[in-house]
């Protein structure tokens, strides 16, 4: 970021001939510069802040439908991926039911009956 304005700032007023770019120039593109440098930082600050859509704590809160009774334990199909699944109060879920995902055991996720969002 620092090294085009000064590097520019070498080829203003010299006295050789095609080497020389006037400060016109130089402005503008440091300008340029500078403002899309603040808007990558700022991108990549709130990609860090942001909540993870990935790995467990991804999971929590979507839905799905049971696609074998869970009786507490079966499957559900969630964002188009079958997983194993277990009732969160142990009571049985039929077959095409919807559920929400409330937490997650190793590779069994924890469904709630029903569709809601969680906060």
């Amino acid at each position: 970021m620092i090294s085009i304005p000064l590097g520019s700032l070498f080829l203003f007023g010299t006295d050789l001939p095609g080497l020389s770019i006037n400060l016109i120039n130089i402005i503008p593109m440091v300008l340029l510069l500078a403002i899309g440098v603040y808007f990558l930082i700022k991108l990549a600050v709130q990609a860090q802040k942001r909540k993870p859509t990935t790995g467990t704590e991804g999971m929590i809160g979507l839905t799905g439908k049971v696609t074998a009774d869970l009786q507490p334990e079966g499957f559900v199909m969630v964002r188009g991926e079958i997983w194993k699944a277990k009732s969160a109060d142990g009571k049985p879920i039929l077959r095409g039911t919807p559920v929400t995902v409330v937490g997650v055991s190793g590779l069994t996720l924890i469904v709630d009956e029903g569709e809601r969002k969680l906060t």
